[in-house]
């Protein structure tokens, strides 16, 4: 993918969001509820790799500042977790600022319940699952709150390029 134009990497990126997104449907319908979770992770993901593809500049910016060997790769090559760095560093999704405000329903941003999407999509881990959920089954109501988080990230990603179109 490295050889190909930025717009085409764009346009097959956001593809790939809507190939995760409907896939995730498919498991909500089939009552697949883990694999759904895992598919809007996948998808966020998607999402977060096509905004730092739409703000390449702004994004450099971010990895000068942080100057950590999590962020030393290509875009193309960071995971979740390094374009959440990313996304809250340039406020694309906000996060409370303490760990108090973090677990607050009340006081959570966008990028809060982001992480919780990510933490859902790392139980595909077998360990990682009997350490966090060893008597729990991922259900209905955590594919329901994953698809939840996605649409409200998306529309503050959505609102993130909009501000940036009225900046030019």
């Amino acid at each position: 993918m490295s050889d190909w134009n930025p717009v085409d990497r764009l346009a097959r990126t956001l593809e790939l969001f809507h190939l995760y997104e409907d896939e995730a449907q498919r498991c909500r319908d089939a009552g697949a509820c883990l694999a759904g979770c895992v598919l809007l992770a996948s998808a966020m993901e998607a999402a977060l790799l096509a905004m730092t593809q739409c703000f390449p500049t702004e994004v450099a910016r971010v990895v000068g500042q942080h100057r950590s060997k999590e962020l030393s790769r290509p875009p193309s090559e960071w995971s979740l977790s390094q374009l959440q760095l990313v996304a809250r560093s340039l406020n694309w999704l906000p996060s409370a600022d303490t760990l108090e405000g973090r677990l607050n329903p009340q006081r959570a941003e966008i990028g809060d319940y982001v992480e919780v999407i990510r933490a859902i999509r790392n139980l595909i881990h077998p360990s990682i699952y009997l350490r966090e959920c060893p008597d729990k089954t991922i259900g209905q109501e955590h594919l329901d709150l994953s698809f939840q988080v996605l649409l409200a990230a998306c529309s503050r990603l959505s609102k993130a390029l909009e501000e940036a179109k009225l900046r030019v």
